[in-house]
């Protein structure tokens, strides 16, 4: 995250909340809001895109959607449109940028922050579970261990590395052609 006594770049952009600056990159987004459907235009469902501070996830700016004056853009949250004129807005919502906000940990409408301690928990989880698929997927394995073959191709095609799935599957088939799980990680495998 930025330190705060480090200057901040001409794009970085001010938290109204903390005072602290961050350029968009390190934000935390959330791309759908919980209950914001009750406050979307017909159609829009739960998309309403928001970003929120790295340093105390506090919401910065909110995407904004009015079919009747043809707008749908990013605008100022409060107090942030004051403390960062002129400054751009969050890069467009259906691009990859900053962080993205764990579904279980999205705030809804109503509410002006996120839990921060609980994201952090939750991305740090999720990089451990990601950290742990590598190295299953890298352990070797005797050839006849079909199962350990099995579980890895499963692992292959949660990861959509479908090649690499097909590959472990068809190994095992060739150690025994009647092998159950291999035949049916193959039917994921081209169902995907």
């Amino acid at each position: 995250m930025t330190d705060p006594t480090v200057a901040s770049g001409p794009d970085d952009v001010t938290c109204a909340n903390c005072g602290k600056t961050f350029p968009w990159h390190e934000a935390y987004n959330q791309r759908d809001t919980p209950g914001s459907y009750a406050h979307n235009p017909p159609g829009h469902g739960d998309f309403r895109p928001r970003a929120f501070c790295p340093h105390c996830g506090f919401l910065v700016a909110e995407w904004d959607i009015d079919r009747r004056a043809d707008r749908d853009q990013w605008r100022w949250y409060g107090p942030n449109a004051e403390a960062n004129q002129d400054k751009p807005f969050p890069p467009d919502p259906d691009s990859l940028w900053g962080r993205d906000v764990p579904t279980s940990a999205r705030s809804i409408t109503e509410e002006e922050s996120l839990d921060l301690p609980r994201v952090r928990e939750l991305l740090e989880e999720s990089e451990r579970d990601q950290q742990r698929r590598e190295e299953e997927k890298a352990r070797q394995l005797a050839p006849d261990d079909l199962d350990g073959h099995c579980e890895r191709g499963f692992l292959h095609l949660k990861e959509d590395e479908l090649d690499d799935a097909i590959a472990e599957f068809n190994g095992c088939l060739e150690g025994r052609i009647d092998y159950a799980p291999a035949h049916r990680g193959l039917g994921w495998a081209h169902y995907l």
